[in-house]
């Protein structure tokens, strides 16, 4: 279960918009979890606004941001953070079930953030998974992951909202 709470500030020109968010994530009925306790709460807020501002399409392009960007690639079923030269700090599913902070997993190398974590036998490039070794977690992970492209999709659907909302607005003023 899930659970989206929204504040709201009032912009003089443009109306009201989302300032801060708290996005709750409830465990299921799977794996021994118990129903209704929190698997993760994040807790966001506006710091600066603008409307209407162009933005360049190089925005948008993965290999733009810069290190230390956390990234949920829905497409490639990949979550990580991006390190100098492109590189990628994935985020295992029991970082994700630890609650690991993004300090924690910014410090270390991919697994070690979970208490009593222990260095891998295999680099890096060995523990991912290959045709000839499915990745039997990746499912589990994924699902518990899924939560960031949610989040997206629920703040681009409160601002388009907020521009409906603004433009009734101006449409009934005098």
């Amino acid at each position: 279960m899930i659970r989206l709470d929204v504040d709201y500030a009032l912009d003089r020109s443009h109306g009201w918009f989302p300032c801060a968010w708290t996005y709750t994530t409830y465990r299921h009925p799977e794996a021994g979890q118990t129903v209704g306790d929190v698997f993760m709460r994040d807790k966001a807020r506006v710091t600066g606004h603008s409307f209407n501002v162009k933005i360049p399409d190089s925005e948008f392009r993965i290999d733009s941001y810069p290190p230390g960007t956390l990234v949920s690639d829905v497409r490639a079923h990949e979550y990580y953070i991006l390190r100098e030269g492109g590189r990628k700090r994935m985020i295992t599913e029991q970082e994700v079930s630890a609650a690991c902070t993004y300090d924690e997993l910014v410090a270390t190398e991919s697994g070690m953030a979970v208490p009593g974590a222990f260095a891998p036998t295999r680099t890096p490039d060995e523990l991912v998974p290959t045709e000839s070794e499915p990745n039997d977690r990746e499912p589990g992970a994924w699902r518990r992951m899924r939560w960031w492209a949610l989040t997206a999709a629920i703040v681009l659907l409160i601002a388009g909202a907020a521009l409906f909302q603004r433009r009734r607005m101006k449409q009934r003023a005098p």
